[in-house]
């Protein structure tokens, strides 16, 4: 068995590390999009309801506008409870200061062994106490995976890093 390279070992991990930062960050702005989404819908079916109390010297509005907007209510409030999208959203939230600076810590250990500022066993040996505080801030948070996301989040990280530290 071949000794790990370090510098590819580190090079790896950091766009690992790169595309969870991202793949969290791209969630937690879905489910906020889904969150309000839904909190929108309620709103404006809220207002459907009280609008024929309310225009009823004003509009005719046919009588069946009031249970109509009680049934997308009841829909929609069903939905949100069943998605948990806002306690998704926060729950990835609650992370992200953390994989923001594990990924600082990070690039930092990429810029040492690039460098060749540190010993490579030194350097391993860093990467796997970094890989099991991503395991760690990772198996906190549980939301459903989307492969659509992680393939277009993990082009997105190789792409910053490529670009961040091309000669």
């Amino acid at each position: 068995m071949e000794p790990e390279d370090a510098g590819y070992a580190i090079w790896d991990g950091l766009l690992d590390v790169s595309r969870v930062v991202h793949y969290y960050a791209t969630q937690e702005r879905r489910y906020e999009r889904f969150a309000f989404g839904f909190r929108l819908v309620l709103a404006l079916s809220g207002a459907g309801v009280a609008a024929p109390f309310l225009t009823a010297s004003f509009i005719e509005l046919p009588d069946w506008i009031t249970p109509a907007f009680g049934v997308i209510i009841t829909i929609f409030v069903v939905l949100d409870l069943l998605r948990n999208d806002a306690a998704r959203a926060a729950q990835i939230k609650a992370v992200i200061p953390d994989l923001a600076e594990l990924e600082s810590r990070y690039r930092s250990l990429w810029e040492e062994t690039r460098n060749k500022s540190i010993d490579d066993q030194d350097a391993l040996a860093r990467k796997r106490k970094l890989m099991k505080d991503l395991n760690r801030i990772v198996s906190n948070v549980d939301i459903p995976s989307s492969r659509r996301i992680v393939y277009r989040t993990q082009k997105e990280a190789f792409k910053v890093e490529e670009l961040r530290y091309a000669p």
